[in-house]
């Protein structure tokens, strides 16, 4: 019954939790926040160019990417955060806590992380470059759906 448990709100590429753990993760978030008030932020990955790595580097090397994309943003987690992959290229990082003076600084450095990765495209390998979107979450956000728009 666990293992079933695990699959339906996990990845099962990266490990990770899936699009409807993270939301439901989220929700809690949320509730916390107009409880007690604060900000938390939810960052939005997207790898560049990932159908080029695919194509480039075949089905293997995009999993192969996906994978360590997802293991080295994991080690830049604190306990209280969540990673999760939403789809395809698509990672979510939920920050509990922050302060919004250092939001951007910590995005940056996931975007360095993302750079740590080396892909093969064309029989080259480069380091993964990607695109991160910054919500911040406060006790006005709505609601889970609302804020991964």
């Amino acid at each position: 019954m666990d293992q079933l448990r695990w699959e339906v709100s996990h990845d099962s590429l990266t490990g990770l939790a899936n699009r409807r753990h993270f939301s439901q993760h989220l929700d809690r978030q949320l509730e916390r926040l107009h409880e007690e008030g604060g900000y938390a932020a939810l960052l939005c990955v997207d790898i560049d160019r990932f159908r080029d790595i695919v194509e480039s580097g075949g089905e293997a090397e995009g999993d192969r990417v996906l994978a360590e994309v997802a293991e080295r943003l994991g080690t830049r987690l604190r306990d209280r955060d969540l990673l999760a992959r939403l789809e395809a290229d698509r990672f979510a990082l939920l920050l509990s806590r922050i302060q919004l003076s250092t939001l951007f600084t910590i995005a940056d450095e996931f975007r360095g992380v993302l750079a740590e990765v080396q892909a093969e495209r064309v029989g080259v390998r480069r380091p993964v470059s990607g695109s991160i979107g910054v919500v911040i979450l406060t006790r006005m956000t709505p609601s889970a759906e609302y804020a991964l728009i």
